[in-house]
């Protein structure tokens, strides 16, 4: 019997229901800084910490929004990466070390300007990168994988080795010379991933389950 590989993209129902403004009101966000959303499991492949050093070497240009759980390990290596100074850290980051609702997540995608996807040896997709896409938002991603391939083919955002500092830096200055054309890859990125949902997700499992049977 011949066989059928189906690829199904992480599904995601994550659209823009207010401005970016009210949303960071809502969560208490500061208005006038360029915020780069890290969003998720917070672990170590996340690359959090290899973010929060190179903005360290351009302070007053971003902050990053790092919302989701993680281990204490972590919180230690962010600290690092600010010159284990805890105040400077604080100047760099915003940390919201829980999980949120799904209403809260939707309010952190719009309030972002742009998302952080660069992760560790990540061949995958990343659902993080459909939600950045269904908001319309430019993303900074690894150069592996499939998410490196959907960023250069799509034109999604930028791409960066985590591992390699001057290689974000390039990435971050290359946002800090034109903001503009980096935002406008966020069209891009709802051409890409707004009809990847969780109704269109189900509806091709079915369709795919039905194809079997015949």
């Amino acid at each position: 019997m011949a066989q059928r590989v189906v690829r199904l993209v992480d599904p995601a129902d994550c659209f823009r229901s207010q401005s970016r403004e009210a949303a960071r009101a809502q969560l208490g966000l500061p208005q006038d800084r360029f915020l780069i959303l890290v969003y998720g499991e917070i672990a170590a492949r996340k690359a959090a910490a290899e973010l929060i050093g190179a903005l360290s070497l351009r302070p007053g240009f971003a902050q990053a929004v790092v919302v989701g759980r993680s281990g204490a390990d972590l919180g230690d290596s962010l600290v690092q990466a600010a010159d284990g100074d805890a105040k400077k850290l604080a100047t760099l980051m915003i940390r919201i070390d829980l999980r949120v609702s799904n209403d809260e997540e939707r309010q952190f995608f719009e309030a972002a300007d742009a998302v952080w996807v660069a992760y560790h040896d990540h061949p995958g997709m990343s659902g993080v990168l459909v939600q950045a896409g269904q908001m319309a938002l430019p993303v900074i991603g690894c150069e592996a994988g499939a998410i490196g391939r959907y960023c250069r083919e799509q034109r999604l955002g930028l791409t960066v080795e985590p591992h390699r500092r001057e290689s974000i830096l390039a990435a971050l200055d290359q946002i800090a010379s034109d903001r503009a054309g980096f935002a406008a890859m966020g069209s891009r990125g709802h051409a890409t991933f707004s009809s990847f949902t969780r109704a269109r997700f189900i509806e091709q499992i079915g369709e795919s389950l039905t194809e079997a049977e015949g």
